[in-house]
């Protein structure tokens, strides 16, 4: 319901998410109702159809292997694709550069891929690559910091890098 209410899925493409979730639901130890959220979650960032159900499944793969939920990792995934501006048959690599930062870095997994998230939109603005954001951050959780404490000062740290070129082009 919240899919045909609150995105651009069209009400006729419905019915056919519906049956895919549910046959997805058979073939990955991921209830239906969790596969429903994230794909809320991807449609909600623009992603539709095949694409959607692609981004999902690599989502819905990362979440059985306990990751964390697929809505989470697909709202990582899909921050990451949009802010990089990739398309869905990226979604992979996304979730092998996620899980590598988690096996590196040290901390919970459902932590990390939402804190990553908020890293990505300003480090791809900066020319920060995915890998370097993700080792950044596992370096950082492994001397201490939580994956939020390494995300604000990754953000602050890109930030500042940022600002001097604004003020040299002002001046």
């Amino acid at each position: 319901g919240r899919i045909a209410a609150l995105t651009d899925t069209p009400r006729s493409a419905i019915q056919g998410l519906t049956k895919d979730v549910i046959a997805m639901s058979r073939e990955i130890p991921i209830s239906a109702g969790e596969l429903a959220k994230g794909l809320y979650f991807i449609s909600s960032s623009g992603f539709q159809g095949a694409e959607a159900m692609d981004i999902l499944r690599v989502s819905a793969k990362a979440a059985a292997t306990g990751l964390g939920e697929t809505k989470m990792i697909a709202d990582a995934v899909t921050s990451a694709l949009n802010a990089y501006q990739l398309g869905a048959g990226e979604a992979t690599r996304v979730t092998d550069i996620l899980t590598q930062a988690v096996k590196e870095g040290k901390g919970e997994p459902a932590e990390f891929a939402g804190s990553l998230g908020r890293v990505l939109p300003i480090a791809a603005a900066a020319g920060v690559s995915m890998e370097q954001v993700a080792a950044s951050m596992a370096t950082m959780t492994r001397t201490g910091l939580s994956a939020d404490e390494s995300a604000t000062a990754l953000r602050g740290t890109i930030g500042a890098l940022l600002a001097p070129s604004k003020q040299a082009k002002d001046a």
